[in-house]
This record gives C-alpha cells, structure tokens and sequence, in this order.
C-alpha cells in the first residue's frame, strides 16, 4: 500500500464533536494512535483517580499489540482501558484505510 492517501490520519471526534485522537499508519501494518490531551480529559471522567495528562501516543504492530508509548502516563488500569480503546480505533481506522485503498484500486 504505497498509495499516499492510505497513509492520511484518521481523525477520531466525541460524541460532542470534539477532536479526541488520531490515528497515523507506518505503512507495514503498524499503526499509532495519539489520543489529544482534550481526549484523555473526557476518558479520565470516568476514572475519578485517573491521573493520566495528555497527549499520550500508542504505538501499535500490525497484529495490535503495543509495543510503545509516549507521554506522561503510570502504569494502571486506566492507561490499559485507554490503550484498548486506542487499539480497537486504530484497528477499524486501518481496515477502513484498507477499504478506500482496494476501492481506489478497483479490487
């Protein structure tokens, strides 16, 4: 997929419209997702101890697994709630990445 259009971030907005996240593919499969600090606020409402600060980028291979993260986050189950959230985006982002790539391609 050397198709520049593929490789377009995907934006992703709250329910209130708001821009949340985006998602950014590396071309092999792999794929990161930045959740903006805006988005990491709305996420911590439900997560009152929470004390994750945004933004926060996951980084994901092309099977989903994270294999990195940047910003200032502790380990606990809000940061792993918030990377599977990250990780179920940026897994429909791709496929539907995917999608326009094959349809541009006539497939």
């Amino acid at each position: 997929m050397t198709n520049k259009s593929t490789n377009k971030p995907v934006r992703w907005y709250s329910e209130s419209g708001k821009f949340i996240a985006m998602v950014n593919t590396d071309g092999t499969g792999g794929f990161s997702v930045t959740v903006t600090r805006r988005g990491v606020e709305d996420f911590t409402y439900g997560w009152p101890c929470s004390r994750l600060r945004g933004p926060i980028r996951f980084e994901f291979e092309s099977d989903g697994d994270l294999i990195d993260l940047c910003g200032t986050a502790q380990n606990g189950y809000d940061l792993l709630a918030l990377s599977e959230d990250a990780e179920e985006f940026g897994t429909k982002a791709r496929e539907k990445q995917r999608q326009k790539y094959n349809l541009a391609q006539g497939q």
